[in-house]
């Protein structure tokens, strides 16, 4: 799995370079951050009411920054997710995708994700 790796610039008065400010926080674009804030959600369900797509936009009728899509097998159990998070300009920045195995009977056996930042 990837993990978040900043490189933070020396906005301390000690020059020790140990801090985020706010201004560098609020850029970080990550999958998880600004999701939380003030997005608007669409639920997207196919004709068996189940869930398919969720989909988060900036503010109502902005623009996307989430899409989550859900694939499921025939009989409706769920087979993987992709997530995917675009920035301001709705260029693609990083994406999840996570597969589940099923035994024959149908219980979750592994579930593995992948990160393309």
């Amino acid at each position: 799995m990837a993990e978040l790796s900043l490189v933070c610039p020396d906005n301390s008065d000690s020059g020790s370079g140990t801090g985020l400010t706010l201004e560098d926080h609020e850029n970080i674009d990550s999958l998880v951050h600004n999701i939380s804030e003030d997005t608007y959600s669409e639920v997207i369900r196919d004709v068996d009411n189940r869930v398919t797509e969720v989909n988060q936009y900036q503010f109502n009728g902005g623009p996307l920054v989430r899409k989550v899509e859900i694939n499921r097998d025939v009989a409706g159990q769920v087979t993987s997710t992709v997530e995917r998070q675009y920035d301001g300009a709705g260029n693609l920045i990083q994406s999840l995708t996570t597969a589940v195995a099923r035994d024959g009977s149908g219980s979750v056996v592994t579930i593995t994700t992948d990160e393309v930042p």
